[in-house]
Formats: structure tokens, sequence, C-alpha cells
């Protein structure tokens, strides 16, 4: 490359010299000045290799050396000093860094040539000497930088520290961080965040550091920015037309894009030189080193501001799914493959468990509770026996994957329980099954209802199946909707051959419009009694004592019911008992019923019955009282006054019957009386027949008791019931109404259609039509999508049973509403995977950064010849690659938070021993506990098992001996035990640590001590041995 001179001369003579000389030597004269200002103007314009400096000039206030010195203040160039005097007091004068020769007049071309090619060749050793330094600088605040972002020191600290230990290492005037404003689609401006000037902590005055709004003067500058383009403008005063960044100032300015990871975050502006002019010969590398630290930083700073706010979100929504779990219930529990606990509500941990911490069942199984208990209650065998079953019902759901509902009772704390349990697998966000979710619901009240009801049930048909005729019950239209299964009248007439008929059509001889007055009369008196003769199909004549009262039905109003006695025996009989008075006596008196006949005159002339005690009287004290003194002395509550009920029992005596039902001394009876007639058919008196109905009030009173309870509770629980006949919905409670927005009157016109939606609609009504043919192996619980009044369709759990309703086949439908359990779990679920996603990524983008420095590092590595500065940047390659490395093995974890310690210290030592140890001379062996350390603990332990694996290499066998250096880690619970060991030379006796001036062991002292609060110490055995112990949660 030719040499470039400017020759400053203010004799012409010389200058032609100057010009044939050079030539001759094949340099070039870029140009030529004869006083001070055209020597400046000169250089600045051509900006020579070196000035050949005339000491005195010629019409010029100031001489040559004062032209110079004026140069190399704002241009670096090398200077030599020509004269013809070579006085004192001029060679005291050129003693500067820029002066590199002195000629005096007369000179040969030998001379020139070797004055020049000294002063250029100097000149480049002097400024190659001061680029490494300088290079060795910056890399040691990179250094200091990534030891300052893992310290526990603020992040905004730090990043002011490190802005500054770079502008103390390129020697700048000034260095700015600019921050990009607007988002990653259109950067609208940067604004300078830190910012710091040599000499000063303040920002003095026409600072280079303020905000910019990108327009369309910086359009150029933006987009190589973007582009990771690094810009650099000379900073002369007569710089390009083209705007200067960020003003026009008399320095270099060179601009460095950042990234955090592939997004451009800013970009970092560094103003460089001196007094003395420093020039552009800066490494470029070391500064673009310096921006990717800082992009790293910023990077991961950014990441962990995201990370935070997400898990923020993830513990308002665990607190918020907490919340809604401890208000149910329900008890529900989550369970891990070893069946135990590992989640459980309020409801389970009271109730269960007998305790208010929800946190105590946790890492146990109900094995241990319940053996516990019967250990304190040994002697009480139906104390608690929730545990049995719960181990095979989990099995199943752990092996067959599918969801499992049982129906089971048992003892809790002494009380039997009827529990309705749901179990469900649990997998995790890989589809690994990996445990049991279960949910139990407390049916015992339903149940003892149920229980209740279906005995009163049992109860009420027995008593009707007792009575001696059928009972039935007319619709106001006159259709037979119930009758008793009572057969033992003989006539060939079964509860079928009743049902949905007329009475007319079962009694088919009789008067229709009989039938409709004696109804009438029923309905308005209150009881209505007649008695009626009929012909059988075969032509036997039977006689019927037919009876009929009123019933009061909320849904069906006022209905005729009937009992229908076959009295054709009964009138034998009483012929047989004109024959035999004794043996009737005894019949009679053996009944539960009180018998009697009376004079014309009322008076009781016979009685018998074993109902006769129960209000007081015998059958000979009875004998002579009138109907009237009965009345008087044991009736309790009579619906008429006395003389009223004695005109009406007079009835009698002219052929009509009476009936009385009444209270005598607490005692219910229903009294029928008639007449009773003689041989001859003359009336003689009355005949009685009174049955005691107290217990059958008892009951009838219980079962409507029990009756309205029920359909009290069916009308006020939430949940939808609904009875399903031939597609048709025939009844259903008040929540279903109100889900669909209708009235009970337009329930005849509501259809499966109308609730379930047409996707599930078809299998509805295939299961509803499986189950009242008989089919078996139906699902009883499934999920079905129905819509509500407003028209959403919302999710509900539907429980299935068929029953028997108005003498048919039908089905009980229970829905529950679990849209929103449904919603909250799948919004959880999302949650939870979009957070592991994020912690992947940051582990990712944190390893890939890393690398990329690492890479970094090892392409200036191999560039250096330097020694001591390769060392330095192989120190800092380590490091990095041992951060890099926790980062990787949190990625390729299973669980993204902890790393296998030995595999990761063996991965660490490998890289190592690589760098360190080419010829392989030394082996490393890593013992010890199996130990997952976590990112906090990972991080710091890597860069000090790098330190002193390093120590260990480079001095423990200064002789190249072979060896072995072996790492040892012990869990204790704790805190953790970490031994590095090697059988060299040792380190001295009087070695203190905490006295130690290198960067490594000091780095080491701080870690252990300072960040993680432990202690670190040597074993005074063979070779070197550091036992280092920090605290440790596992």
């Amino acid at each position: 490359m030719t040499i470039r001179v400017l020759v400053v001369d203010d004799e012409e003579g010389m200058l032609r010299s100057y010009r044939r000389i050079l030539k001759t030597l094949n340099y070039e004269i870029c140009g030529t000045a004869r006083n001070n200002e055209e020597a400046v103007k000169a250089a600045c314009e051509t900006v020579p290799d070196v000035i050949i400096m005339d000491v005195s000039l010629g019409g010029s206030k100031s001489d040559g050396i004062d032209a110079a010195r004026e140069i190399n203040s704002f241009l670096e160039v090398p200077v030599i000093f020509v004269s013809a005097f070579g006085n004192t007091a001029d060679t005291e004068r050129i003693v500067e860094p820029w002066s590199y020769g002195f000629i005096k007049k007369p000179f040969d071309l030998i001379e020139i040539q070797s004055s020049i090619e000294l002063a250029v060749n100097k000149y480049r050793t002097f400024k190659y000497e001061r680029e490494l330094l300088k290079k060795d600088s910056i890399l040691k605040a990179v250094n200091s930088a990534a030891t300052l972002f893992l310290s526990k020191e603020p992040f905004e600290e730090s990043l002011r520290k490190t802005i500054e230990l770079i502008g103390r290492a390129v020697e700048s005037r000034y260095i700015c961080l600019y921050q990009n404003l607007g988002n990653a689609d259109e950067v609208k401006g940067a604004t300078c965040n830190y910012k710091w000037f040599a000499g000063s902590r303040s920002e003095p005055e026409n600072s280079p550091c303020s905000d910019i709004v990108y327009d369309e003067s910086y359009s150029g500058f933006k987009e190589s920015l973007f582009r990771g383009d690094i810009i650099m403008y000379p900073g002369c005063d007569e710089g390009p037309e083209e705007v200067i960044f960020p003003f026009n100032v008399p320095v270099p300015v060179i601009n460095i894009p950042i990234f955090c990871g592939t997004f451009w975050w800013g970009f970092l502006s560094i103003g460089m030189g001196d007094s003395e002019g420093s020039g552009m010969d800066v490494e470029m590398e070391a500064l673009v080193t310096a921006a990717s630290i800082l992009g790293s930083a910023l990077n991961q700073k950014r990441m962990n501001d995201a990370l935070m706010k997400r898990e923020e979100e993830y513990r308002s929504l665990y607190k918020m799914m907490r919340l809604v779990c401890d208000n149910v219930p329900d008890a529900i529990w989550v369970k891990g493959k070893d069946r135990r606990y590992t989640f459980v509500n309020r409801t389970f941990a009271e109730d269960f468990i007998k305790t208010e911490d929800t946190d105590e069942p946790l890492g146990k199984g109900i094995e241990y509770f319940a053996e516990r208990e019967r250990a304190l209650h040994s002697g009480d065998e139906c104390w608690l026996n929730i545990d049995e079953g719960a181990f095979e019902a989990d099995s199943k759901v752990l092996e067959s994957g599918i969801s499992l509902n049982t129906e089971s009772r048992y003892y809790i704390y002494g009380e039997q329980k009827h529990l309705d349990v749901y179990r469900a697998p649990f997998y995790d966000d890989e589809g690994n099954l990996v445990g049991v979710v279960g949910c139990a619901r407390d049916e015992t009240k339903r149940k003892n209802i149920e229980d209740n009801l279906r005995e009163l049930n049992e109860r009420f048909e027995t008593f009707m199946n007792a009575l001696p005729g059928h009972a039935f019950i007319k619709s106001p239209c006159g259709v037979i909707t119930y009758v008793n299964s009572n057969n033992s009248l003989g006539d060939g007439l079964y509860a079928e051959d009743w049902i949905g008929k007329n009475e007319k059509d079962i009694l088919y001889n009789l008067d229709p419009s009989d039938i409709i007055e004696s109804d009438r009369k029923a309905l308005e008196s209150g009881f209505h009694n007649r008695v009626e003769r009929i012909a059988l199909d075969g032509g036997e004549e039977r006689i019927y004592n037919i009876l009929k009262f009123p019933i009061e039905s909320e849904n069906e109003g006022k209905q005729v019911g009937g009992i229908v006695f076959d009295i054709t025996d009964r009138i034998l009989a009483e012929e047989s008992l004109l024959r035999s008075e004794e043996l009737s006596s005894i019949l009679v008196s053996q009944m539960p019923v009180i018998v009697w006949t009376t004079d014309s005159d009322l008076k009781i002339s016979y009685a018998v019955g074993n109902s006769l005690k129960n209000i007081g009287f015998t059958p000979e004290s009875i004998r002579g009282f009138s109907f009237a003194e009965i009345l008087r002395e044991v009736a309790d509550n009579l619906n008429a006054p006395v003389d009223e009920t004695v005109d009406s029992y007079s009835a009698a005596l002219h052929g009509e019957s009476f009936v009385l039902e009444s209270s005598f001394r607490g005692r219910e009876l229903y009294i029928y009386v008639q007449p009773f007639r003689d041989k001859n058919g003359r009336i003689t008196g009355t005949a009685g027949l009174a049955y005691d109905i107290t217990d059958n009030k008892i009951a009838e009173k219980a079962l409507l008791e029990s009756e309205e309870r029920y359909r009290r509770l069916v009308e006020s629980i939430k949940v939808k019931i609904v009875i399903a006949q031939d597609e048709r919905i025939v009844y259903a409670n008040r929540c279903f109404f109100d889900f669909l927005g209708i009235t009970p009157e337009h329930l005849d016109k509501t259809s499966f259609g109308d609730l379930v939606c047409p996707e599930d609609l078809e299998r509805v009504k295939n299961y509803h039509k499986g189950r009242i043919s008989g089919e078996k192996d139906l699902p009883s619980n499934y999920r079905i999508s129905c819509y509500s009044r407003d028209g959403e369709l919302r999710l509900h759990d539907l429980t299935v049973s068929l029953i028997t309703w108005n003498g048919k086949p039908a089905t009980l439908n229970i829905l529950i509403d679990i849209e929103d359990e449904n919603r909250t779990k799948e919004e959880l679920e999302k949650s939870l995977h979009e957070k592991i996603l994020l912690l992947e990524e940051v582990h990712h983008r944190v390893k890939n950064n890393l690398a990329l420095i690492n890479s970094l590092l090892m392409m200036q590595i191999r560039n250096i010849d330097h020694a001591r500065v390769r060392e330095g940047l192989l120190m800092a390659r380590t490091r990095i690659f041992s951060i890099a490395a926790v980062h990787e093995g949190l990625y390729r974890s299973d669980s993204i938070s902890s790393i296998p310690a030995k595999e990761h210290f063996k991965k660490i030592g490998e890289e190592i021993l690589e760098n360190y140890d080419p010829g392989h001379r030394l082996a490393l062996e890593i013992d010890g506990d199996d130990v997952e350390l976590s990112l906090a603990l990972a991080t710091p332990i890597s860069l000090v098992i790098n330190e002193l694996l390093i120590n260990a290499i480079k001095y423990a066998y200064p002789g190249g001996e072979e060896g072995i250096i072996s790492i040892s880690l012990v869990n204790r619970g704790d805190s953790i035990e970490l031994r590095l060991k090697d059988e060299g030379v040792g380190i001295p006796g009087d070695f203190v640590l905490e006295d130690a001036k290198s960067l490594g062991l000091s780095l080491v002292r701080n870690i252990i001590t300072s960040q993680l609060e432990g202690s670190i110490s040597l074993d005074p055995g063979k070779g070197t041995e550091w036992i280092i112990e920090v605290p440790f949660e596992s």
C-alpha cells in the first residue's frame, strides 16, 4: 500500500525538490501547503499517512510546530520536522507524541526515505499496541458486565454500571443506550434510557444524547440498524451532508444495534476519541460482544417480567379455583398414582378428615386416616370404613383410563352416609395418566327421603290392598286412575281391568245417571253409600256396597274416591247369624269392629266387637244406652249437634242408611247404620257397624305430609328433574321450567327437541327408546348440551333411570348444569399449558443467545495471537458456556424448572477439558447423590465449578503429569455439599481465600458467601480439595 505524504514548506523550490524525491521513492504526495492555514485544511481534506513539516513557515504568526499541534488535535498523524537551523529551542518544542523525526537541511534521498519509513512503521506499531490494550479493556468490561447481571444487584443499577464500564473501556467521550419507541411493526423513535460522559456523571451542556424521532432524514439510519448493520460517522465538522447522528459532533460516533432475540430493542451510541484523538481504529468485535451482552440481559429482563406477570395471573386463577372448590358442598380431591392426595377441598378436609387444614391430607392416603381413626375407636366397628373399595375403584380408573361412578353406603365417624362418588382419570400436559380426580356428593338426605317415601308408598299399597274391596280413584272426567290390587272379592275383576275405564264400564248394568248422581252427592256431602245388585257374566248375582267420598288434589282438583264391597257373603252371613246367634257373636267379637242392634227407640239391644273396649264399653255395659246418650258421653268432634245426628241416625228406621265418621274417646270410627228387619221384612230397629280407622287416618295423614315434603323437595331443588314417556315430557320440576322459560301449562307441548341440541338429540332418543324396550348396558350417566331460555347452549350431566309412570314405563332424567365448571377447567388447562410453553421458550432463547455469545468469543479467540487476551476471552467463553448449559438443561428437562446436577457437571467439565487440556492428560470423575438443581442454584454453582476446574487444570499439575480431578455431591437435606479435588501440587499453606486477588477466585468467593449465603473452605490434605456447602431446598 503506497504511503501518502503531505508536504508543508513556504519555499517553492523546496516543494519541487520534495516532489522529485518522493516520486523517485514511490511515495504519493497527497497535498502541499505553504503556511499553517493551508496545512490544517489540507490535512483535514486528504488525511495523509505522514506529514513533512518545515519548522519555520514565512508569512505566518505561528510556525510548523504550532500547525502540527493543531492538526493532531483532531486528526492523529505522525509528523517529521525539517529545519535548516536545528536550534535547541525548536528541538525541545517538538518533543510531542505525534513527533516522529527531525531532519536537518540539506538532506539526501536515503535520509528522507528512512525517516518516512521509520515514522510510519513506528506509528502503526504504536496504534496496534494501543488497540490491543483497548480491546483487552473492552473484553474485561464485558466479563465484568456478565458478572454484574448474574449478581443480586438491581437490574437497572447493573445496566448503568455496564454502560459506564464499556464507556471507560473504549475511552469514549460519551456512551448512550437508546430504546426504540412504538411496537415491532412501527418503530417511531428512540429515547435515551442510560447515558455516561467521560470525566463526569452529570450531563454537559449541548449534550449529544437526546431523544430522536425517526422521520425521513433518519430512514437510512433506521433501516441499517434494523438489518443489524453497524453505523459509523467520522465526526468531522466538515462532515457529509446527510444526517450525522445524533448531532454534528466533532468526534467519531459508532452506533451498534441491540437485539433481544430477534426483536430490535434499540442501539448503543458511542462517541469515540479523547483530547489526543483516538481515531476510529477500535476492534468492532469487542463492541459487538458488549452489545450482545446488553441484548441478552435486556431480553432476560423482558422475559422475566413477562414470566412474573403470567405467574401472577396463574396464581390469581389458582386462588379463584381454590375459592370455588372450597365453597361447593361436594368433596373434591386429586390423587397421584401412589393413591396419595395432591389436592383436597375444604369439604373433603372437614367431612372426611375432620380438619380445617386442607394441606394436612396432602402426601397421605385415605388408609392413613382410616387406620388412625379405627385405632382410636377400636371397639366401634361402625365408626369409619370410607377406605373400603377406594383402592379397587382408583385402580380401575388408572388401569382403564375411564371414569367411574359408584354409589355406596359408608360409616363416617359413626354416622352412616350414602355417597355418590365420581372418579375420572387425570392426565398431564403430555397426555400421561398421572392420577385420579374424585368428587363425592353426600346423597344421604336424598336417599333417606326416597327410602321414607318408598316405605310410605309400600304401607299405603299394603293398606289399600288389605281393604275388603276394590278401592278406586276417579278423575274429574270420570276415568278410573287408581285401583288397589285386592282380588279377594272373587268377581274376576283385576286392577288392569279398571285403570283407564269408567265406572259404568266395570259395573256395566248400572244406570250412568245413578253413577253421576252418587258422585255428586259424595262431592257435596263428603260421603255417599249405596248398595247395588249386579249380575256377572256367568249369570251369578252379586250384591255390592259402594262407598264414595271426595279426594282433594292440588294438580287434579276434586276427585272421587270409592270402595266397592261385595256384601253378598255378608248378607248370607247375616242370615246365618239369625240361625246361629252364638256363632255370629263369637265371630264378630274377634273382629276389629263394633256391631250392634237397637230397638225402635234406638236403645242398644245387642253389641259385640273387639273395639268396644277402645271407647270404654263392654258388650254388657253398653246395653240399654240410647244412641244419643252414647254420643254425648264418648263422641269428641261431631260434624253436627247431637240431636241432628240422632235424627239422621233415626232415618234408618225409615229404610235409609246412615254413615258417620267421628272421633270417640280418641279413636276414629267409621259408622255404617241400616234398618234392621225381621223375617217378614218389617223394620224393627237398626243395625250398625263401626270400623276403627284410627290407624288408617294416622297413616293417611303421614302419607300426605310425606308426599308434600317430597313434592316441595323436588320443586325447590336446583337440579332439573324430568320424567319422559313416549318421547314426551310428562313431568318437570320448577328448575326445568325456569331454565326453558316456560310455564307448566306448556309441558304437554314440550319434547326432547325443545331442550336437547341437535347433535345430542338422536342419541338421547335412542337411549330413551332402548330403556323403554328393555335394552341392557345403556349408559345411565352421560353428558349432553341443552338450550336455555336465552338460546345459550349449556353442558349438562344427565343421569337416567327407568321408572313406571301412570302404569307405563318412563324414564326419570336428572340434569345438572356443569357448563361453568367445564369452562373453568378448560381455561385453567389452557392457561397452564401457555405458561409451560412460555417458560420453555424463555430457556430456549436464553440458551441460544448465550450460544451466540459463545460462538462470537470463539471466533475472536481464533483470530488473536496475544496470549493474555486469548486467555481472558477463553475464560469468558467457558463462563458463558456454564450459564448456557444450565438453560439448555432446563429446556431439555421434563420439569423445565430443574436439572440433574451430575449430568450437568459432566457436560461443563468435558467442555473445559476440551479447551484447557487438549492433550487429554487429565481425567474427570463425578460422583455423589442425584440432585435436581433449580435455575437459581444451577447458574451460580456452574460458574463456581467453571472457575475451580480451570484453576485445577492450570496449576495443579505444572509439570504436565497425568492426574484425576473429581467432583462429588452430597445431599444433606437442607443443604448440599460440593467437593472439587485434585491430587496435584496443592495450594501454599499461607493461602487465604479472602485475600485472593484473581478475578476467578473473587468470583467464587462472592457467589458462595454473598449470593448463595454458603461457605467455602480448603481441606489441608494432599493436593487441593475445595469444600463448598450451600443451602438447598428439594
